[in-house]
């Protein structure tokens, strides 16, 4: 989608590992992205799950370039977990 005013609000973007429930296996880095800081994953704007082993600091960079195209945001602000970090450097 093509916007014709220029970029104006934040977006807020949390990265974390989704695990099994009850035995804390992970499964898949999950990306959220909202205009608020505090938005749950289950509420957030944009939504998606990358798989593990394949995912790259790249192709996260480029998902989060594509949500900040998407809601037309001037800046991007990443919280991410420090789990994700060590499986992206293995």
């Amino acid at each position: 989608m093509q916007f014709n005013t220029k970029a104006s609000n934040c977006l807020f973007v949390n990265i974390s590992i989704k695990t099994k429930p009850y035995s804390q296996q992970p499964v898949a880095i999950r990306v959220s992205a909202h205009n608020f800081e505090s938005c749950p994953a289950n509420k957030a704007l944009y939504y998606t799950e990358l798989p593990l082993e394949q995912t790259t600091a790249l192709q996260l960079q480029a998902k989060i370039e594509q949500f900040r195209v998407q809601n037309n945001s001037k800046s991007v602000v990443v919280k991410m977990q420090q789990k994700v970090l060590q499986f992206l450097q293995q």
